[in-house]
C-alpha cells in the first residue's frame, strides 16, 4: 500500500477513535432535542494544541531541510485541520449560556469571514493571471476554523473582563 493512503486511513482511524472514545453509547433520550451541543472534553483542546504546532513544524522542517516534495506536503493541512477542529468543539472550563452564545456568534461570523476572504483570495489571483489550483477547500477550512478559534478566544476574553 503506497505511504500516503497508509497516512490517509490513519488519519480517518484517528478520527473516528476520537468521536467514539468522546460519546455515549447508551443514551436513551436519543430523540429528544438537546439543549447543549455535544462538544469534547477539555483536555481535548490540548490534544488540539499539540496536533496543530506539530504539523506546523513538521511543514517548516521539510521545507526548509528538504527541497523536494514529499507525504508530508500534502498532509499538513490535514493535520492543522485536525487540530483546529479538536480545539473548536472542546469544552471550557465554565461552559455556560454565555459561552453557547458566544460559540453561536463565533461561527456565524468566521464562516462568512472565512468564504468571503477565499472568494476574495481566488479572485485576486485570477486578476493576478495567477492558478488557482491550489485554493483548495482545505485552505478555506483551515482558514474558517482559524477564525473561529481567534473570534471565539477574544470574544470570551472582551465579555469576561
Amino acid at each position: 500500500m503506497e505511504q500516503s493512503k497508509i497516512i490517509t486511513l490513519a488519519l480517518m482511524l484517528a478520527i473516528i477513535g476520537i468521536a467514539l472514545f468522546t460519546s455515549k453509547f447508551n443514551s436513551n433520550k436519543q430523540y429528544e432535542i438537546k439543549k447543549q451541543i455535544r462538544l469534547f472534553p477539555f483536555w481535548v483542546k490540548y490534544l488540539g494544541m499539540l496536533i496543530t504546532i506539530s504539523s506546523i513544524i513538521i511543514y517548516w522542517c521539510n521545507l526548509n531541510l528538504f527541497n523536494e516534495q514529499s507525504t508530508t506536503d500534502f498532509f499538513w493541512p490535514f493535520g492543522i485541520a485536525i487540530g483546529l477542529l479538536t480545539i473548536s468543539l472542546s469544552k471550557e472550563k465554565n461552559e455556560d449560556e454565555m459561552t453557547m452564545s458566544l460559540r453561536l456568534n463565533s461561527v456565524f461570523f468566521s464562516f462568512f469571514v472565512g468564504i468571503m476572504s477565499h472568494l476574495m483570495f481566488v479572485l485576486l489571483e485570477l486578476l493576478a493571471g495567477g492558478n488557482i489550483d491550489h485554493f483548495n477547500s482545505l485552505y478555506a477550512t483551515n482558514f474558517i476554523l482559524f477564525a473561529y478559534v481567534i473570534y471565539f478566544h477574544w470574544t470570551k476574553r472582551r465579555t469576561h473582563k
